[in-house]
């Protein structure tokens, strides 16, 4: 994961976010927006941080993307994808 994105793995050497930033920048950041996951890390103590990337998660997790499917005979069906938070959730 950090091979596709090194300034996280920089920051964390270099002693700007610490390991607990570090998982959870993980679990939101793109290669594309890790410059900006970062800064708020540095910015935020790990709590709100954490609380940060948890409200951006569920957001996402709302956007269930799927499709539905009757056939002639009345049965329906699903498919659909969904994050694996979405999944866990599902599964409780």
């Amino acid at each position: 994961m950090l091979k596709k994105m090194p300034w996280c793995g920089i920051a964390y050497e270099n002693g700007h976010i610490n390991s607990s930033s570090l998982r959870t920048l993980l679990k939101v950041a793109t290669p594309e927006t890790q410059a900006e996951w970062i800064e708020k890390a540095r910015r935020l103590t790990v709590r709100g941080f954490e609380d940060e990337v948890s409200d951006v998660l569920k957001k996402r997790d709302d956007g269930v993307a799927s499709k539905f499917a009757s056939d002639d005979d009345g049965f329906s069906s699903a498919a659909g994808m969904m994050s694996r938070c979405a999944g866990d959730r599902m599964l409780r």
